[in-house]
């Protein structure tokens, strides 16, 4: 028996040892989740923060088609195109130093904007640079950039460049409109931004959540305008070249439909490219037309004489002292520079006496010049669909002196926009109907469902045939070859109009300047059915000055090209 309980003794050293070294290893491993739990709970390293951001998401907005802006023929005159945009992880940003040069050269980047980029280490995502030229993307690409990547956006083209370009305006770099028709139709053309969505992943680099994202189905409407691409080119050569041959400031001006108030073109100079709007001046953005107020001198004769022949101040025919060319109103004196003495209505528009226009103002004193400009549209916005229009400068609430009505019977001491004068000449050759002037038609939806937006409203009658009848012959008689605008004339058609030269007001000296002034022509042709009225303004000329020698001429220079091309056929 005692031999027995040695062997078993014996036996079980084998199984204890075993034993041991189970719970050795067991221990080990309770001692290494310890740990594990230890590193969890308390230091966090940085791969467990990578882990964790591994849910994190960052959400970048790309710009999304804008729609398309047609003329009336359909031609576009701004679109949407992909374009590739770079974009860096600074965390991850892997990069030697002759890829830097590389890089920085195909992108043109000075260095310390580079520095401030990359500076941020934390940041996940940073635009590099937005919308860059897509011939240098496949350079980019070919340097294998870790950390680097390329995404595509939508950029505003406009094929035309400084065609029209004050009209369309221009977009910000996020794709929002910013001036003309881009902001006024900004709701309309633009679309929600495309969302790319970024997630880091286990290593701790961005990547896209989803690999295909659908950039064609945020387009905005289609824009239909009134504008015309051959009758702007007509008006944007015509005033440039004035524009350069004057020396002037500013040249601008406007030509539309005065029975339906479509605006047919409208200009502006010096002109700006709205792809490069970068390179361009404030004041070259600025359509003119619609923002620029200044003092219209002898064409806002027109509108008093319309007034004074409706109220029966004048009458046809009769003969009018002009005092042979001198009044003098106080201790201020009114003069004109082609001296007459008895002159009928039609002579005093068709000489443009200063003097007699200022007896009839100041014989129809506070009553109709009110009605003039409450008639005519001035004092107020024409309603036009363009941003920020400016209503002119007059001010009701002065005292109605002698002076002040002489002088706003030829012209000064009122201020008007271009739209403005051409919304009220409208008014003589349509008839005596006062129109609101538009820039859109119609819009188009993602459905091709076409929606009219053209103004329904502000039309109303202002005058009688009668009158209407009358002034339409004295304006034709300022173009005849005696007349102040005989330089609009057009060989096969009757022009009628009125020409206009405005001392420009100095508030620095409270007085006219003799040395700078406006200088216009305004009319419409056909006199007696009429297709178009256009206005042409040259704004500050160093060379010429009146606007019957160097206004005049550009009307008669547009309108020989516009006629033919709208199919309007000789008288």
């Amino acid at each position: 028996m005692y031999q027995n309980k040695k062997r078993a003794i014996y036996v079980s050293n084998p199984s204890r040892k075993r034993l041991i070294a189970v719970f050795s290893v067991f221990a080990f491993c309770y001692v290494l989740l310890l740990l594990k739990l230890l590193t969890f709970q308390v230091v966090r390293d940085e791969k467990l923060q990578i882990l964790t951001r591994k849910q994190e998401t960052k959400t970048i907005t790309l710009t999304s088609p804008r729609g398309t802006i047609f003329d009336r023929t359909m031609r576009a005159l701004a679109v949407s195109i992909k374009v590739p945009s770079v974009y860096i992880d600074p965390k991850i940003l892997e990069i030697e130093d002759d890829k830097i040069r590389k890089l920085l050269s195909i992108l043109k980047m000075p260095k310390s904007i580079w520095q401030k980029k990359i500076k941020n280490k934390d940041r996940r995502f940073v635009w590099l640079q937005r919308k860059i030229n897509p011939n240098v993307e496949k350079s980019i690409r070919d340097l294998k950039i870790y950390g680097l990547g390329i995404t595509y956006e939508w950029d505003r083209l406009y094929p035309d460049r400084e065609f029209a370009s004050q009209v369309l305006g221009f977009v910000n770099l996020d794709g929002k409109g910013v001036e003309g028709i881009e902001r006024r139709y900004d709701e309309s053309l633009y679309s929600d931004g495309v969302k790319l969505i970024t997630q880091p992943d286990g290593k701790g680099r961005s990547t896209l959540v989803s690999k295909s994202l659908d950039l064609e189905r945020k387009k905005g409407f289609d824009i239909v305008l009134t504008i015309d691409s051959g009758l702007q080119y007509f008006l944007e050569k015509e005033i440039a070249e004035a524009a350069r041959t004057y020396h002037v400031e500013a040249g601008f001006g406007t030509i539309m439909d005065p029975y339906t108030g479509k605006v047919l073109a409208m200009a502006s100079y010096p002109q700006m490219n709205p792809n490069r709007i970068d390179q361009s001046s404030a004041s070259s953005r600025k359509n003119r037309n619609v923002l620029e107020v200044f003092e219209p001198g002898s064409t806002f004769k027109a509108f008093v004489m319309t007034q004074a022949l409706e109220d029966g101040i004048v009458k046809p025919g009769e003969q009018m002292n002009c005092e042979e060319g001198t009044l003098w109103i106080g201790k201020k004196k009114i003069h004109n520079p082609v001296q007459k003495t008895w002159l009928t209505p039609e002579g005093v528009i068709k000489y443009s006496n200063n003097v007699c226009m200022a007896k009839i103002g100041m014989q129809g004193g506070k009553d109709l010049m009110q009605k003039v400009i409450h008639n005519f549209g001035f004092g107020q916005k024409t309603g036009i669909d363009f941003p920020a229009e400016s209503p002119g400068l007059f001010d009701p609430n002065r005292k109605w002196r002698d002076m002040r009505l002489a002088n706003l019977a030829f012209g000064q001491g009122i201020s008007v926009t271009s739209i403005q004068m051409v919304q009220a000449m409208s008014v003589i050759a349509n008839g005596g109907w006062l129109v609101q002037p538009y820039v859109v038609e119609k819009m188009i939806t993602g459905t091709g469902k076409v929606l009219d937006v053209a103004p329904q409203g502000r039309k109303q009658k202002m005058y009688s045939e009668k009158t209407i009848a009358e002034m339409i012959k004295y304006l034709t008689a300022v173009t005849q070859p005696d007349g102040t605008g005989k330089r609009a004339r057009i060989d096969g058609y009757e022009v009628a109009g009125k020409t206009g030269t405005a001392q420009i007001y100095d508030p620095k000296t409270q007085s006219y300047s003799h040395d700078h002034v406006v200088s216009s022509f305004l009319g419409f042709v056909p006199a007696e059915n009429p297709a178009m009225v256009a206005y042409i303004v040259l704004y500050q000329p160093k060379e010429g000055e009146h606007g019957g020698t160097i206004a005049a001429p550009v009307f008669q220079n547009v309108m020989q090209n516009a006629l033919p091309y709208m199919d309007i056929e000789q008288q």
